[in-house]
């Protein structure tokens, strides 16, 4: 079945599996120990136990339940439980924690967050333009304004300036594939400029406050200089060096040296600070950290990996609880010291207030556009800052799940193991974080940027906390809340769809979608040669095919709005495919949302049998041109993608 029972890595860092009898993993024995798994008979995750770690009642490291419709509908860990309760439509409604309140998210009819109620009384208000873009934020107590965030967008629906509660403002320019190349604040106040070279190295900097920094790469990307210039003297000098396989191995900022060590895996182990701090980290298999010891204090955490990214929920050192943090559609809260923080963003996801239990403001932080903290108050311990992601401060460094970021410079400290697409030149660059376009952008896996979101992706981000389906028998209540869930596409010229099962084969179930009756004609649209037909896929060496027919009326074609419909339809159907393992569950994601980037920058087609975009991959992860797994878009019969 081509599933991997052991890896053999020279750093004896070696990792064995075991399976269940529906091929699901049931343990993982690595340097730290066994991780065990246990599901229900829908092969939902029910239980995971880790090494090391505290265990609930049940004796297990953390819990999971499920509403009647497959939602996760709780999550216990040793100290506590977070339920969740959802919407007709299966949207997070609630979170309820055990010890931190109740949390409620109201949504509009396109499925747009419009509002969020924290359990300290501040609430959350959103507001979006007619293309379902965000264009203002605020949060409030009663009626005092804690924070706003009022944006104005290009017509390509990038932020061309952000205007705050205390009159902070900020204008952004771009070059002309979207890389930023200034940020204005306050009327001049501070400007900030960028130069690229043709590949998109950044290879100048100037700070009308800080100077003016210079960049020099070799033959492969790699930074290997940069100088800091103030009226022409020289202030500072930083030289970098790297490994044969291209992570950064020292950083000497004039004379004082840090240097990395990384693992076989490519996974930074350990640091030695020029300060003199000794940095070591732990990973478990899928490269999620699960400690991280600063001179010799060892904090472990506790992963919540079943969501589309992984997060800490509970933090330990010598096995006494130091933190909880709490999540729904983001990170709510987080109790430390018997008290609570409640977290508020900026539209870019960033941390930029905290409040007590009370609504009170006890720090705030300001950033400039790849995330240097330029401005912090209180004295709050927290580390969920630029893009609500975790900071390393002794390490100075962002941890993006697979890789590290330095925002200094706006690059990743190892190189990107995403191949790229040849039609987004700059995704195939190894080194630089979004693109160059922080301001539109993020990188929480740190390892492609989603950045103008397509309906796909947003939809599996949304769908955070909802969990997918495991190989059995589509459920009605699953095509019930398959055809809800196509308003999440929020896509006006598309053509409203209802799934259709149209046969049981081998078990398995087949797919097509139509036009909504609600839209079109009553009668069935019958697949002849008058409709308009496309087509995606997932597919395994050409011998097992989960492929979703789309038609539509010759006359209009089938819509993009459509195609994004299918390829959600694919990645919620293919649990139901017993070939399908659920290894390859991070790398069919991704192939979605590539696939889908392919359908939004493609012309409308009319050749027929036509790959409009195909993701290829083999069973370790690896891009191919020709791989072993792959997901395709395909025009079969008419003129499509015309809206």
């Amino acid at each position: 079945m081509n599933r991997p029972i052991f890896k053999d890595y020279e750093d004896d860092a070696d990792v064995s599996y075991t399976y269940t009898a529906k091929g699901q993993i049931e343990s993982i024995t690595d340097a730290r120990g066994v991780t065990e798994f246990g599901y229900d008979e829908l092969g939902r995750l029910l239980w995971r136990n880790d090494p090391e770690k505290e265990i609930t009642d049940n004796g297990h490291t953390i819990e999971y339940e499920y509403d009647a419709a497959g939602n996760r509908a709780t999550v216990i860990t040793p100290n506590g439980r977070v339920d969740y309760t959802y919407d007709e439509r299966n949207r997070l409604e609630t979170v309820t924690a055990s010890e931190g309140g109740t949390t409620i998210y109201a949504y509009d009819d396109a499925n747009n967050l419009i509002r969020t109620e924290f359990p300290n009384g501040v609430v959350e208000t959103r507001k979006y333009d007619d293309l379902n873009r965000l264009v203002w934020l605020e949060n409030t107590l009663g009626e005092t304004v804690l924070s706003s965030y009022d944006y104005q967008l290009n017509d390509a629906g990038h932020r061309l300036s952000v205007t705050e509660a205390n009159n902070r403002r900020v204008e952004y320019e771009y070059d002309d594939v979207y890389r930023l190349t200034q940020e204005k604040i306050n009327d001049g106040q501070r400007v900030i400029s960028y130069t690229y070279d043709d590949v998109g190295n950044r290879t100048l900097r100037d700070d009308s406050q800080l100077g003016v920094t210079s960049y020099v790469y070799d033959d492969n990307d790699r930074l290997e200089s940069s100088t800091l210039k103030v009226n022409g003297e020289v202030i500072e000098s930083t030289v970098y060096t790297y490994d044969d396989n291209g992570n950064l191995f020292s950083q000497t900022v004039d004379g004082n040296t840090t240097t990395y060590t990384w693992d076989d895996a490519n996974r930074l182990i350990e640091a030695q600070t020029a300060d003199g701090d000794v940095l070591s980290y732990e990973y478990d298999d899928d490269n999620i950290r699960v400690s991280s010891t600063v001179n010799g204090v060892r904090t472990t955490h506790l992963i919540d990996k079943n969501r589309p990214y992984a997060q800490v929920l509970e933090e330990y050192q010598d096995d006494t609880l130091t933190a909880r943090y709490f999540h729904g559609l983001d990170l709510i809260s987080v109790e430390q010291d018997e008290e609570v923080s409640i977290y508020l963003v900026d539209g870019l996801g960033s941390t930029r207030v905290l409040t007590d239990e009370s609504g009170e403001v006890v720090a705030s932080y300001t950033y400039e556009a790849f995330g240097n903290l330029i401005g912090e108050s209180g004295d709050v311990e927290n580390d969920y800052l630029f893009a609500g992601e975790q900071f390393d401060r002794e390490l100075g460094q962002y941890y993006l799940r697979d890789r590290y970021y330095d925002a200094g410079v706006g690059r990743f400290t190892r190189r990107d193991t995403y191949s790229g697409k040849i039609l987004e030149p700059l995704s195939l660059h190894k080194y630089i974080y979004t693109h160059a376009n922080p301001v539109n952008g993020i990188d929480p896996t740190g390892l492609f940027t989603i950045s103008k979101l397509t309906a796909i992706q947003a939809l599996l981000n949304t769908l955070a906390t909802i969990n997918t389906y495991a190989p059995a028998m589509v459920t009605a209540k699953y095509i019930k809340a398959a055809q809800i869930t196509a308003g999440f596409l929020a896509l006006s010229k598309g053509i409203p769809t209802l799934l259709e099962v149209i046969e049981k084969k081998d078990g398995f179930q087949r797919f097509r979608l139509l036009p909504s009756d609600s839209q079109q004609r009553k009668a069935v649209l019958a697949d002849t040669d008058d409709a308009s037909q496309f087509r995606v896929q997932l597919q395994y060496k050409k011998k097992h095919t989960l492929g979703i027919p789309i038609l539509a009326p010759s006359e209009v074609g089938v819509s993009k709005a459509q195609v994004y419909r299918g390829l959600y339809e694919l990645w919620m159907a293919r649990r139901t495919q017993g070939w399908y393992p659920l290894s390859q569950d991070r790398n069919t994601r991704r192939a979605i949302v590539e696939v889908s980037q392919g359908v939004k920058n493609s012309p409308p087609e009319s050749r027929p049998l036509w790959q409009v975009a195909s993701s290829q991959w083999n069973k370790d992860g690896t891009q191919k041109t020709k791989g072993e797994y792959r997901v395709d878009a395909e025009n079969i019969r008419g003129t499509n993608l015309q809206l």
